[in-house]
């Protein structure tokens, strides 16, 4: 199956983890891959690297947080890659993620492949979008796809069978409100 949580409100990578763990409690063995981010900041990926069990792996291919343990992010959002503040760092960090994850469906150990951010990465590294691509479309369809991300782009939708969209009806933030240890990550 391919799977798609895509939109502007809260829960995609938290619904990602969710089927991950879910999976992994049916036998399934799991790899989540994420994108433009530092696994040890968010609460659902400390959660996996506390499992001990091969068939659950997470890893990331992101900017390292330097505010870990803070109960509050102090920083100005500078673990955040945007379309200014991209380096070669983060494209290096990208390219490596993806030739990682065209590895592992290649040798199909996992049954259930987690793809946190990859629209994100779609959408601000453009040269991506081939390999991107090339890695949905050559993969083989034993194994579970779950993608996440803002602004899916809808050209791709027939390429999958299940897409959820997350909207952002309301949230602390556009008050003002930082995000929570524990609530938002």
């Amino acid at each position: 199956m391919r799977v798609v949580f895509t939109g502007t409100g809260k829960g995609k990578t938290t619904a990602a983890v969710g089927l991950a763990i879910r999976a992994w409690g049916h036998g399934k063995r799991v790899l989540v891959v994420a994108f433009l981010k530092d696994l040890k900041v968010s609460g659902e990926w400390r959660a996996i690297n506390r499992i001990d069990d091969s068939a659950l792996k997470a890893v990331s291919f992101g900017r390292t947080c330097p505010y870990r343990g803070q109960d509050c992010c102090p920083g100005d959002g500078e673990c955040i890659v945007t379309h200014s503040n991209q380096t070669d760092e983060d494209y290096r960090l990208v390219e490596a993620g993806l030739d990682f994850v065209s590895h592992q469906l290649k040798n199909g150990y996992y049954d259930v492949i987690i793809l946190d951010e990859i629209w994100n990465v779609y959408r601000l590294f453009t040269s991506c979008r081939e390999h991107i691509i090339s890695i949905l479309q050559n993969s083989s369809p034993e194994i579970d796809i779950i993608t996440t991300g803002r602004q899916f782009p809808r050209e791709l939708t027939d390429n999958f069978d299940l897409i959820t969209s997350m909207d952002k009806i309301k949230h602390p933030y556009s008050r003002g409100i930082s995000a929570r240890k524990g609530i938002d990550y």
